[in-house]
């Protein structure tokens, strides 16, 4: 549930869309979670893509409280417009309006947001590296831009899907929950 203040803050923002994207010069070196808030996401759409179900996780650490990590997620039962792309973006988006909500008590963030995920595809489209060239797929990276706004600096960087395990468990339980079977993943 969202609070006054943010819902008042992403009207505002759906007038005004983002023109630049900003980004933070953060190191690969940084202490992860001192002074930072640190999002994970992952999605998946299974056992077909296009077409399975599709589901999403995200799990953040806030720079108050770096020891706990908040977690959540969703899913949909099959529909030829769920892909892993798509699943991917609503990941990242849905944590971080998760972490706008949790953030808001402060009216508006006041420590960075460091995103890790390892999709190349939405890590390099969020930073501007690569274009986006399904207008589904813009929509979704425009959304996540309008809220990356409210952070004084933000960073994206793709990890190993060895090091996103949580946020893949995640996905693959909800899944499953839902009725659907994942794939067995090679090597």
């Amino acid at each position: 549930m969202m609070t006054n203040n943010l819902a008042a803050w992403l009207a505002g923002i759906k007038k005004n869309p983002p023109r630049t994207v900003v980004k933070a010069g953060l190191d690969k070196k940084v202490q992860v979670g001192s002074c930072m808030w640190v999002l994970h996401f992952d999605g998946a759409c299974e056992p077909i893509n296009p077409g399975g179900y599709m589901s999403w996780a995200w799990s953040y650490i806030s720079p108050a409280d770096p020891e706990n990590a908040v977690s959540g997620g969703d899913v949909l039962h099959p529909a030829r417009r769920n892909t892993n792309n798509v699943a991917e973006w609503w990941a990242c988006g849905s944590g971080v309006k998760a972490v706008l909500e949790a953030a808001f008590g402060e009216v508006r963030p006041t420590a960075p947001l460091l995103i890790l995920g390892d999709s190349l595809l939405v890590i390099n489209q969020l930073t501007g590296k690569w274009r986006v060239n399904k207008p589904h797929l813009a929509v979704c990276r425009d959304r996540v831009w309008c809220m990356l706004r409210a952070f004084p600096s933000w960073n994206a960087r793709w990890i190993p899907r060895e090091e996103n395990s949580a946020c893949d468990g995640i996905a693959e339980r909800l899944i499953l929950k839902a009725g659907g079977v994942r794939k067995v993943r090679r090597g």
